[in-house]
């Protein structure tokens, strides 16, 4: 079930950015590229997902994505 409302959900989303002529773009930490590999298994997202990041320690949040630490520190 929990698979199927996710696998729905990021149907949807797609169906919705399809619509509005927009664009996903992701950095994902926590998720460890889960997102993404919700998006990429919908045939036809290279029509909207341009891809992804997974940052995950904080030098590479600052690095390749320009987090500031303080931001990093707080959250």
């Amino acid at each position: 079930m929990k698979a199927s409302l996710c696998e729905n959900l990021a149907q949807s989303a797609g169906d919705l950015l399809l619509q509005q002529h927009l664009y996903l773009c992701l950095a994902e930490s926590c998720t460890g590229g889960l997102l993404g590999n919700l998006i990429t298994d919908i045939p036809g997202c290279s029509d909207y997902f341009l891809g992804g990041v997974q940052a995950y320690s904080y030098q590479t949040k600052t690095n390749l994505l320009s987090v500031k630490n303080e931001t990093l520190e707080k959250h």
